[in-house]
């Protein structure tokens, strides 16, 4: 949250991946998404995956999802099997944060 409030951008925060899902819902767009993998009552993973199933069925653009993970390879592989567009490593570092708002968006 506090990389994020230096490169001017609105945020939203949701401290389940039910709580994510219902946000997302009733929301217009976001530009991109930060999923944690260990997120409580529904995975990072699991998430992603139903954020896919409502873009696919409400037929809106994909948004562009970063995966969030302090572990390793097998996590990392979970994440973008289940639709992430990329991955950022816990601890985030600003430069890769900033790097990947880029390469995704003209931020």
């Amino acid at each position: 949250e506090q990389l994020l409030s230096t490169l001017n951008v609105d945020i939203g925060i949701a401290s389940s991946g039910i709580e994510a899902m219902s946000i997302i819902k009733n929301t217009s767009r976001y530009d991109f998404l930060i999923i944690d993998y260990g997120m409580p009552r529904m995975s990072g993973p699991q998430l992603i995956q139903e954020i896919r199933k409502f873009e696919n069925r409400k037929k809106i653009p994909k948004c562009v999802i970063f995966g969030h993970t302090a572990f390793g390879e097998q996590e990392r592989r979970e994440l973008l099997q289940s639709g992430a567009d990329d991955i950022l490593d816990k601890p985030t570092k600003f430069n890769q944060l900033d790097e990947l708002l880029k390469k995704y968006s003209s931020i």
